[in-house]
């Protein structure tokens, strides 16, 4: 059967994670002084709190994400979009956006309580044009099985839209995708935006070892309207002492995969890395610093091209035994598989079409079956590296015996 999103109490709602734990998050915004970059990321993580409905934000979390999906894959020249705007098709095209997806809601409970047991953590970097709601399936899942997940939304203009607050009070501004003209050489752009990442990156690590410590000035929780004032609201004081610094990971997807890439280089802290589908441009003549069996390759069969797989023979590493090789691609499995919008747009007959110009998957394996075994794989992977135990990821592999290639191999071969 179709996959559709699941319905709870009347509401759509994205899927929920099938580790043991409840879901809690919070939006988290440092300030900016000094050399720090000012950061946004959702942090995800196991709540003692019961699952509860009436506390879980929207997908969307507010109509300009919607607006600013559109106007990232379809680039409009300011001429175009001014006449958009002043025809009043440039909002219809969010609200539309919104009608397709259900604009569901994330099955994870705002403001909750976290678990009182220490986690590792993951840090998340997104594709271009996405945002920090872009994979939350992928990011809840991880947290459900017991990590600290932090997704950032990226300040570099590669994010679809980014939401800037200066403080708790301070209103909402809006930082905007930097698109290129057609044709255009993004050499200049690419590498300015990488460098920006990667320090939000590790000044996002920063701040996750000053939340555990206690040291919270310099932090700030913003809750969505959506969230009712009669629900308890925890501080950021909660989360003192909870978070295994010492074991944290970076993941990412498309460029986030390249940002995952460059931050192993020169973060030492990061025991492990998994890269989603990488975009090997921006490193494409980077040294490599770091040993590359840290590091793993998910790759999806349908969007990898020749010119990026010869990049990344340059990082593919020999692994022992069953583990065989660091390059693993998914049979089939299209570049949006890792985000949440080919199964947020399957629950209408329109959303199907748009779905299908995003990457049609394979017929026999729907695509929330798709995203589950990428969130398995990087689960399994970061067992592998944080725990020195293979068999997770193993059992992984094995599940999904006949989807799973190995290794990279060019169209020349």
């Amino acid at each position: 059967m179709p996959f559709k999103l699941p319905i709870c109490e009347g509401v759509v709602h994205l899927p929920k994670g099938t580790g043991r734990y409840t879901v809690g998050c919070i939006d988290v915004f440092t300030v900016e002084h000094e050399s720090k970059l000012p950061l946004l990321f959702r942090l995800y993580y196991p709540s003692s709190d019961k699952c509860d409905s009436s506390r879980w934000p929207l997908w969307l979390p507010d109509p300009k994400y919607a607006e600013s999906y559109v106007e990232g894959n379809f680039q409009y020249s300011p001429a175009f979009k001014s006449f958009l705007i002043n025809t009043g098709i440039y909002n219809f095209q969010g609200k539309m956006l919104r009608r397709l997806t259900s604009n569901p809601v994330v099955p994870v409970n705002e403001g909750s309580k976290p678990d009182g047991e220490r986690f590792p953590v993951v840090i998340f970097s997104h594709m271009l044009s996405a945002c920090r709601t872009t994979y939350s399936f992928l990011c809840t899942d991880i947290a459900s099985q017991g990590y600290y997940v932090a997704a950032l939304e990226h300040g570099d203009n590669s994010a679809s839209i980014r939401m800037m607050m200066s403080s708790p009070d301070s209103k909402i501004s809006w930082r905007s995708i930097k698109t290129l003209p057609k044709g255009a050489n993004e050499t200049e752009l690419r590498a300015r935006q990488l460098k920006y990442r990667t320090s939000e990156v590790s000044q996002c690590l920063d701040s996750l070892v000053s939340l555990d410590n206690g040291i919270l000035q310099d932090l700030f929780i913003k809750y969505s309207e959506t969230l009712s004032v009669n629900h308890e609201r925890i501080g950021l004081e909660s989360f003192k002492g909870k978070l295994e610094i010492e074991n944290c990971i970076i993941a990412g997807h498309c460029m986030g995969g390249c940002t995952t890439i460059r931050t192993l280089s020169l973060d030492a802290r990061f025991k492990g890395g998994v890269a989603i589908d990488s975009w090997m441009y921006p490193v494409r003549k980077d040294e490599i610093d770091f040993d590359k069996k840290k590091l793993l390759f998910v790759n999806m069969e349908k969007w990898q091209f020749a010119k990026n797989l010869k990049c990344m023979v340059r990082y593919e590493s020999s692994l022992a035994g069953e583990l065989k090789t660091n390059v693993v691609s998914l049979k089939n499995d299209t570049h949006y598989s890792p985000t949440d919008h080919l199964i947020a747009l399957q629950n209408c007959f329109l959303g199907k079409i748009v779905a299908g110009v995003l990457g049609k998957p394979d017929p026999d394996f729907s695509s929330f079956q798709n995203l589950l075994a990428i969130s398995e794989l990087v689960h399994g992977w970061i067992k592998n590296r944080l725990c020195a135990e293979t068999e997770t990821y193993l059992t992984t592999c094995r599940k999904y015996k006949g989807r799973v290639l190995y290794g990279i191999k060019t169209p020349e071969e």
